[in-house]
């Protein structure tokens, strides 16, 4: 298992990050984070299902909340993304 520089982030960070850029409109920054963050559950699942199957204990993380939220949390502002673009073009018809 190779080591991934995503572990050093703080996903409710990224969580708030995306938030703030929701408020402020910034489209394009908010598909990127949301983007890092599926990132990083990812690796962080793929790393726990690699210890499990080595027999090996799995690592701890420091998250406030359970490892789907930030999955889920991802693909709701990437379809949030996608729902606002799709109703922008329909008005600008």
């Amino acid at each position: 298992m190779r080591p991934s520089i995503l572990k050093l982030l703080n996903p409710d960070i990224i969580v708030e990050m995306l938030v703030m850029e929701n408020c402020l409109e910034e489209w394009d920054k908010m598909l990127n984070t949301a983007d890092i963050l599926y990132s990083y559950a990812q690796c962080i699942y793929e790393e726990r299902q690699y210890h499990k199957a080595k027999g090996l204990p799995v690592p701890l993380m420091d998250m406030q909340r359970p490892l789907v939220y930030y999955f889920g949390f991802s693909h709701l502002m990437r379809a949030s993304l996608i729902r606002s673009s799709r109703s922008m073009t329909t008005l600008e018809r």
